[in-house]
């Protein structure tokens, strides 16, 4: 009988003491991606949160951060009698649309407009969410993981020892990432604007003819947005939502805009 209460107590006690060992190993390994596009993430909530007024929310993935020039949409906006604070809220495929949704849910005031920028691809187009990367955009805002809907939870939870896990390998190898061009945090203006020179990107004719695509494949299904309006949490709110299918890196077909 002594021995069953033993073997219970210890049981109990690795339960327990397995949760402090992860969190004690966060609190020693240091930051890794504090200089990366991951902590461009946080900076756009803070952008989101403080802009005043109306604001013009783009929604989306990495078409957003890498093909958008907000400052310019302003100004043009502006020109044309529209005053919005133009506020980016999409970084990268890999975290997924779908959290992005909840990080902006929660801001929306009335007044505020969003366009939802998909690109044709299941990481925008669904309910997909990258918690490993979630996880390195908050390695500079923990307050982030407490903004992703509660639906995420057991994702964060599971992907967390892989993520320790990685983070670990790198801090024993001594080979620290170091981010460059585009990817680095740097790269961003304080309107999280990408201010990094790409003249690699120029293309003569202002689209890519070898990667033609056809936008007519690439609709909105009724279930994606009966998915995206049922789940989120602002459907009372005085806000409006608009949809655009961007192309980062194709072109469209002729005939099929």
């Amino acid at each position: 009988m002594k021995k069953r209460i033993l073997s219970i107590l210890l049981c109990l006690c690795l339960l327990l003491l397995f949760p402090g060992v992860l969190v004690l190993a966060e609190c020693i390994l240091p930051d890794f991606y504090a200089d990366s596009y991951y902590a461009e993430l946080p900076q756009m909530v803070n952008r989101l949160k403080k802009a005043e007024g109306k604001r013009l929310i783009l929604l989306g993935s990495s078409s957003v951060a890498f093909g958008t020039d907000t400052a310019l949409l302003q100004d043009v906006l502006s020109q044309n009698g529209f005053d919005y604070t133009v506020c980016p809220m999409g970084l990268y495929g890999a975290v997924g649309t779908d959290v992005m949704l909840d990080l902006t849910a929660s801001q929306l005031r009335q007044g505020d407009l969003v366009v939802f920028t998909f690109e044709p691809t299941s990481e925008s187009m669904s309910d997909y969410f990258g918690a490993n990367a979630y996880w390195k955009c908050a390695e500079s805002d923990p307050g982030l993981l407490l903004l992703a809907d509660s639906s995420k939870r057991a994702a964060l939870v599971g992907s967390y020892p892989g993520y320790l896990q990685e983070r670990w390998a790198i801090w024993q190898s001594g080979q620290y990432p170091v981010p460059e061009g585009v990817y680095a945090l740097a790269s961003f203006d304080e309107s999280c604007n990408m201010i990094y020179d790409r003249p690699g990107n120029t293309m003569l004719l202002g689209y890519d003819i070898g990667s033609p695509i056809d936008l007519t494949q690439a609709e909105i299904s009724p279930e994606f947005e009966e998915s995206r309006n049922g789940r989120s949490p602002c459907r009372s709110r005085c806000w409006r939502c608009y949809t655009h299918g961007g192309s980062r890196e194709m072109s469209p077909s002729p005939g099929t805009m």
